[in-house]
């Protein structure tokens, strides 16, 4: 919450050293209750502020108007578009940090593969710096078979822009028509995956990648409406999880469930039931 609130919005949340700070505590109130909490920007109407110098919000107007009449954005519409940001980066990249620390501890080959490519890292680099982080091949491969097989959304919505035939089908699908697109189904699928249920970051080498069908991975979408927080996302959960790992070693909790059951009450994101619990050590 602290790294999307001060990189997206410029505010400094401090929700580690104050746990009750209220973006933590409606955070977590949209995804218990999602249906009732989209009003959480609602303060957005009590304030007046200028935009990169340019924008300027009229209370009474209720628009972020551009100062020289080119573009209007409602209130309602900027609001809209900070949710997306707060929810996008807050829940999805800690769900995928949890998951992440999960599959290191119940391999351990994998997390000590993963330390020594950090360990590496560090040495050349004198720190976990931006530079590391990119240089983390192995490790980009432990994340992305974690997005496989947990993707933070199971499915996907998308609008048809023009009416089309499906090649080789015989679908027709209407403009305007609705798509729903199973992310979790395609990043289970056994003919594109094989043994779905093994987490093999080997999957994601180039040379492996290559081989399916581009749009088979689709954690963060594909195309024009594809996540923009996708590089950001990666960075953060790197950072984060490389820190962790150069201190501690993870190891299943007797709680810990293996393999992991997903909570089917849970519609959009993909949740673990019952939590990850995991015993952490000193290394």
């Amino acid at each position: 919450m602290d790294f999307i609130m001060a990189t997206a919005f410029g505010i400094q949340s401090n929700c580690i050293k104050q746990p009750n700070q209220e973006f933590k505590y409606w955070g977590k109130q949209v995804f218990g209750e999602i249906t009732d909490k989209i009003i959480i920007l609602s303060r957005f109407y009590e304030c007046s502020y200028t935009i990169d110098g340019e924008r300027k919000y009229d209370n009474k107007k209720d628009v972020i108007c551009d100062l020289s009449d080119v573009n209007k954005l409602t209130i309602a519409e900027a609001a809209a578009q900070a949710f997306g940001f707060f929810l996008a980066g807050y829940e999805t990249s800690a769900t995928t940090a949890s998951y992440c620390l999960y599959e290191l501890a119940c391999n351990p080959d994998i997390q000590d593969k993963v330390r020594t490519e950090i360990d590496e890292l560090l040495e050349k680099h004198g720190e976990i710096s931006y530079e590391a982080a990119n240089e983390m091949k192995y490790f980009q491969n432990v994340i992305n078979e974690t997005l496989r097989k947990y993707p933070p959304l199971s499915i996907l919505f998308r609008k048809c822009t023009r009416d089309i035939d499906l090649s080789d089908t015989d679908i027709h699908i209407s403009k305007e028509t609705i798509v729903v697109i199973p992310v979790l189904g395609l990043h289970r699928d056994p003919t594109i995956y094989p043994d779905p249920d093994k987490f093999d970051p080997e999957r994601f080498t180039e040379a492996n990648k290559a081989t399916r069908h581009s749009f088979a991975y689709l954690p963060f979408g594909q195309g024009p409406r594809m996540c923009m927080g996708m590089k950001l996302a990666f960075l953060q959960i790197k950072m984060g999880l490389a820190k962790l790992l150069l201190k501690y070693k993870f190891k299943p909790h007797p709680k810990t469930s293996i393999p992991l059951t997903l909570d089917k009450t849970s519609v959009l994101i993909v949740a673990p039931k019952g939590g990850i619990h995991l015993t952490i050590e000193q290394r």
